[in-house]
């Protein structure tokens, strides 16, 4: 006889709150959505049906759930599968049909607007269509229709539409609707939410906030001074918002589409497949925007970004398939689309006649604006390919190829939304407040990936079986953008004679609109060259791996496996140029120890090493210095020393950044499974992992983990099923940072290590190389302002419990399902600072 199973049900469900149902008509089987395919959503529901359709249940007297024990084909328990109902036949035309509604009505109270509560679900009051399923089919022609959804009418509503012809058709459509509240207890100090343009609101402008932190006639904020005026705007934004009601801050995603799948060909191995889904998102999300007032200090403004997305998904491929080959070829487009291009709000804040050297209109800056996420569209090609050789010792190979290109040339924001900006020290024939004083005026980006995986399996005998792998990837990007000028010069020319910088094919003007220019003033032999970034940096990488692993049957109930793994990275624009990991695994699983126990065991080793770590990596390309190289300028010795000092302050040569940090780490597992009844069972897993960076003088040099969880599974029959379960975590982590102090400062007197070593300066090497070497002139293990004499050390230790039980009972067509669960989590913290006499420390 053959068996069968449908699905396997987690006996772990959550509460859930359904309506007051009433069955109509015959009950209809539960459908597996999960599908493999793309394009269309491959899984619908909301809240309250998580698994889309729901069915009146019997049991399947011809499958596995024929025991009232069932397992799993390892030994564990499961909850047996549902059978499908018996169609309902209509006549003697060969169609039958089947179907079932849930509805009822539903009554919130309590705290019911409480974010968490409302948060990706709408229940209100009233007459609730829970959900609704009707499948017909014409078991002559093979002809089909099938219509499922829920929650109808609500935000959070689903809907489904199938038709098609078995084995040569179909068509899927579909649609959804999803609803997320940020906060239900929203207060601004604008109008217009969900618009790209904020006016401060009447309640505001009431309590004296206007646009720049001005009065009507045009002057300072309250004719207060600089130092008292964010004191007044503070004060008057506080009795703004207190007179503003609350409000929801929500989105709405809206999602349909459309899929067809055909054969051609009586045969069916070829077959063809195209789809379109387009998703609408539109409401607001918060939003906070950080500047400089007037006085000093930092502001930061809230307020609510609008959402008013639109999303394009393109999908078409063929496939074929043989006895012995199988291939796949499709292309994908994804176009997103933002309907709302910037987001400009009247700002609050008093940011008067100068900030930073930066010298604007009377009345301050009244207005500021952000650029927000472009047009973008990405495409891929991907070709996949399997073919079997049974006759080589029952091998199969794979290969699959990608090709994808993701770009947008937004048109790019000028620096500023205000009129008559000027920046002392500098001239431009262009105003600031156009795209005229942009590097360039359309973003033209764009980032290309490629992916290549291959692998083969084979078994050379019965119980061994083998896989090699190896897999390409590589990311190249094109996303240059500079802080650049064409259209302006420096007042005053450099020792050399220069008035423009020239670099990456742009003359002019090198600095950001707020004053803090990359290169404020070329002649400036005080202040000297900041080091601040003047382009993004291009993130680049090439990653190869390359595996294989064994698995060997020793038993009918017993087997090992093993695998080595190594992975190659290639960097550009980070610390590490390139990294390279080993990772080895064993493992061994018996099914019959103990007589009724499982037992499953597991044990990783991966070390990670790479090449020397430059911590100036990341900053090389984009700050001062390489202009001024480019330029043949050399820094006179007081702007050498700025330049040391500044960059100094902003990077540790002995810290590592853990992502890149040469690492070992050991991981340890252990799962048992003992059967103490044929109605219950009993497992145990626990894992220990421990990670070490050994050559993290700063940074993260050290964590652990270690896991342990108990579990009861006890299911005396098909209707009952209780389980309960206890866990416990211990999380480790150190960390040990240098406090930054004036030790190590370069001296301006006589251009050499404050504590007496060499000249730092040789005019042999690049800039570059100077700066890394005069960070590094103190000693090996020291820099100029982060030394061992400053370091502190962190640890952190997280212990969580866990512990939970529940029981799902069935009544007929009514079940019961109730669970409970606790999670108490304490983390302690612990801090030292290290400070021997004669260093310099920071409480």
């Amino acid at each position: 006889m053959k068996k069968s199973v449908r699905s396997i049900r987690t006996t772990r469900l959550p509460v859930r709150l359904t309506t007051i149902a009433l069955g109509v008509g015959m009950a209809i089987s539960q459908m597996a959505l999960a599908d493999s395919g793309q394009g269309v959503d491959t899984w619908l529901g909301n809240a309250l049906n998580p698994r889309a359709v729901y069915n009146f249940e019997i049991r399947d007297p011809d499958g596995l759930g024929a025991n009232e024990n069932p397992r799993t084909p390892t030994g564990f328990l499961f909850v047996d599968p549902d059978m499908v109902k018996p169609w309902t036949k209509a006549g003697d035309s060969g169609w039958v049909y089947r179907g079932n509604v849930e509805a009822g009505g539903i009554s919130v109270s309590g705290n019911e607007k409480r974010r968490g509560f409302v948060r990706y679900k709408d229940l209100t009051d009233g007459i609730y269509l829970n959900n609704f399923h009707v499948e017909v089919e014409n078991q002559q022609s093979a002809n089909y229709f099938e219509a499922f959804g829920g929650g109808i009418s609500n935000d959070d509503q689903y809907a489904a539409l199938r038709f098609g012809r078995y084995n040569d058709w179909r068509v899927r459509t579909f649609f959804n609707e999803t609803r997320h509240v940020f906060t239900t207890n929203w207060k601004s100090l604008f109008v217009g939410d969900g618009s790209g343009n904020l006016k401060l609101s009447p309640q505001a402008r009431a309590n004296g906030i206007n646009p720049g932190g001005v009065n009507g006639a045009g002057t300072a904020f309250n004719g207060a001074t600089a130092a008292d005026q964010q004191i007044f705007a503070r004060a008057g934004m506080s009795a703004a918002l207190a007179a503003t009601a609350e409000g929801d801050l929500s989105l709405t995603r809206k999602k349909g589409g459309a899929r067809l799948d055909m054969n051609l060909g009586e045969e069916g191995k070829w077959k063809v497949f195209a789809s379109y889904t387009n998703e609408k998102r539109e409401g607001a999300r918060p939003f906070s925007a950080v500047g400089t007032a007037t006085g000093g200090g930092t502001y930061s403004t809230e307020m609510a970004e609008p959402i008013d997305y639109d999303t394009h998904d393109f999908l078409a491929g063929l496939n074929y398939a043989n006895d012995l080959s199988q291939f796949n070829l499709s292309v994908s487009a994804s176009l997103f689309r933002n309907h709302i291009d910037t987001l400009t709000w009247e700002n609050p804040w008093p940011v008067a006649a100068t900030v930073n050297g930066l010298t604007a209109a009377v009345g301050g800056v009244q207005t500021q604006f952000f650029d927000l996420y472009p047009d973008n569209d990405y495409y891929n090609v991907k070709g996949e390919y399997a073919r079997n050789f049974p006759d080589f010792y029952k091998g199969k190979f794979t290969a699959v190829v990608s090709l994808a290109r993701s770009k947008q040339d937004d048109k790019l924001q000028p620096y500023t939304t205000n009129p008559n900006v000027t920046i002392p020290g500098v001239t431009s024939t262009v105003p600031w407040n156009s795209t005229a004083a942009l590097y360039k005026d359309h973003a033209d980006a764009k980032i290309d990936t490629t992916l290549i995986d291959l692998s083969f399996a084979l078994k050379p005998v019965d119980a061994l079986g083998i896989k090699i792998r190896g897999r390409y990837f590589e990311t190249d990007n094109d996303t240059t953008f500079y802080n650049c000028n064409r259209n302006a010069t420096y007042d005053v020319a450099d020792v050399n004679g220069k008035n423009t910088l020239t670099y990456g094919g742009c003359t002019g003007y090198w600095g950001r609109i707020n004053g803090q220019a990359v290169l404020i003033n070329l002649a400036n032999t005080t202040a000297g060259y900041q080091v601040n970034h003047f382009g993004n940096i291009p993130w680049d990488r090439k990653e190869y791996l390359g595996s294989i692993s064994a698995d060997y049957r020793l038993s009918n109930f017993a087997s090992v496996n093993g695998s080595y793994e190594y992975e190659q990275i290639e960097r550009s624009y980070r610390e590490v140029d390139k990294t390279k990991e080993h990772k080895f695994k064993v493992g061994y699983t018996n099914r019959a120890i103990a007589e009724n126990g499982t037992l499953r065991v597991s044990y990783e080793y991966d070390n990670r090493d790479g090449s020397n770590y430059d911590p100036y990596a990341n900053y090389a390309e984009v700050d001062a210095g390489v202009i001024l190289e480019a330029n043949g300028i050399v820094p006179t010795a007081t702007n050498q020393i700025s330049l040391i000092n500044l960059l100094g302050s902003n990077v540790n040569p002995l810290g590592r950044k853990f992502d890149v940090a040469d690492r070992d780490q050991n991981i340890l597992n252990l799962r048992y499974n003992h059967i103490i009844t044929p109605e219950l069972d009993l497992g145990t897993s626990i894992q220990l992992k421990r990670v070490n960076y050994p050559d993290s003088a700063f940074g993260r040099t050290d964590e652990a983990q270690d896991s342990i969880n108990f579990d009861l599974n006890y299911q005396p029959s098909r209707e009952t099923n209780f389980y309960a379960f206890y866990s416990y975590q211990n999380g480790r982590q150190k960390q040990r940072g240098s406090q930054g102090g004036t030790q190590g400062v370069i001296s301006a007197t006589n251009g050499v290590c404050s504590d007496g070593g060499n000249a730092f300066w040789n005019q042999g090497l690049t800039l570059q190389e100077n700066l890394m070497r005069a960070i590094l002139c103190l000693s090996p293990d020291s820099s100029l302002s982060h030394s061992w004499g400053n370091q502190w050390e962190v640890a952190s230790t997280d212990r969580s419990h866990s512990l939970g039980f529940g029981l799902r009972q069935m009544f007929g067509k009514l079940m019961v399902d109730a669970n409970y669960s606790y999670t108490d989590t304490r983390s302690k913290i612990s801090y030292n600072l290290v400070n021997p006499a004669g260093a310099t420390a920071a409480v």
